[in-house]
């Protein structure tokens, strides 16, 4: 039997007096997680800190300052109550006895399943707000990213990039929009799944959007299908230094470093992000990458010599030319088909080309 924890909606409603941040719902459902069958939980702040390293930020400072701040947000707004009343002024060793009264109040069930796996405030956020619709009998969340900015209460621009890394991620899956009537460029609003969408469900948008992925037609621009990067032609040996780079970064030994060759396959993941949608290995790369130089970057010594490696691999792949096989779009590609060629692209296609957000409605 699937096992949840429940997450009053109120709390994820933007204009919503009860609206809690990314930070404060992460902390929420993590108490939540750990409340015993008398619905009693009791820790101490030094122990919060451990278990939100990495989430809340690597430095004791800030986990702190986010931890206090998002304590002060759930005895304000959700029902979770503190014993202790004084707790602001008490030792982070003191005890923290944590009560959650019965509620009936309109909820969100989140599995707990979900809350093991997403160590990350934002993306937690993402797919508990995708699940509550679900929970409606709706089987989808139609928002447009104005309205995803009011959840995440950040800047459009930010949330369309947490959207977008949630996507990618597959915590959440995407249904995109289909091209208005009479346009290129204007879609109609996303919809989103906390699971798979069946291909008989998919939208246009979706279906050409795979196609067009998935095409060896598309791979220079797209630069994403599921064919591993080992399997790619001419890139075997980019493929192996993805895969020795990963290691190397994933390992949090205290004694070991990653070297002057794990970080040049990390600036050219980088650099091809800026024209393709990356492998799956490229993305887990850029992401296990920028964690371990986040952590490692707050001794002072370290960083002077991550940024010495850092800034010695871009310099190294600025000289790589745009003619090598790593850095060609279907652009530079493209050139060379006639025109009867091009004018087969649907307008999907042409979208993609002309460098337009596959991801649907700006």
């Amino acid at each position: 039997m699937e096992i949840f924890i429940k997450v009053q909606n109120r709390l994820i409603t933007e204009n919503s007096e009860s609206h809690l941040s990314v930070n404060g719902l992460y902390l929420y459902v993590l108490i939540n997680s750990q409340l015993n069958i008398n619905k009693t939980f009791s820790t101490n702040r030094d122990v919060l800190i451990q278990q939100l390293e990495g989430i809340y930020g690597s430095k004791r400072s800030t986990i702190v300052t986010k931890l206090n701040g998002a304590l002060e947000e759930l005895l304000e707004k959700t029902p979770l109550i503190v014993e202790n009343s004084d707790w602001k002024n008490s030792s982070s060793k003191d005890l923290l006895a944590f009560r959650m009264p019965e509620n009936t109040e309109n909820h969100t069930q989140v599995p707990f399943e979900v809350i093991e796996s997403l160590n990350n405030v934002d993306m937690l956020y993402i797919y508990v707000c995708v699940a509550r619709w679900v929970n409606k009998d709706k089987g989808f969340f139609k928002c447009p990213y104005t309205r995803w900015a009011e959840l995440l209460q950040c800047s459009e621009r930010t949330a369309k990039s947490k959207i977008k890394e949630a996507v990618s991620k597959k915590v959440i899956f995407v249904n995109r929009g289909n091209y208005i009537e009479g346009s290129s460029k204007q879609q109609e609003v996303n919809e989103y799944h906390i699971k798979p969408i069946p291909q008989g469900s998919k939208t246009l948008a979706s279906i050409s959007y795979e196609k067009a992925a998935n095409s060896k037609y598309m791979d220079g621009i797209m630069g994403y299908d599921s064919t591993p990067l080992s399997e790619r032609k001419g890139m075997q040996e980019y493929a192996y230094q993805v895969d020795e780079a990963i290691r190397a970064f994933e390992n949090m030994d205290k004694k070991f470093f990653p070297n002057d060759e794990h970080y040049y396959p990390v600036a050219i993941a980088a650099r091809r992000k800026k024209t393709h949608l990356l492998a799956p290995e490229e993305e887990k790369l850029l992401d296990v990458a920028q964690r371990r130089i986040k952590i490692l970057s707050t001794n002072p010594k370290l960083k002077t010599i991550v940024d010495d490696k850092v800034e010695k691999a871009n310099r190294k792949v600025s000289q790589i030319s745009k003619t090598d096989i790593l850095f060609v779009t279907h652009q530079d590609k493209i050139k060379q088909k006639s025109p009867k060629n091009q004018s087969n692209m649907n307008t999907f296609e042409k979208a993609c080309l002309e460098h337009e957000d596959p991801f649907g409605e700006d």
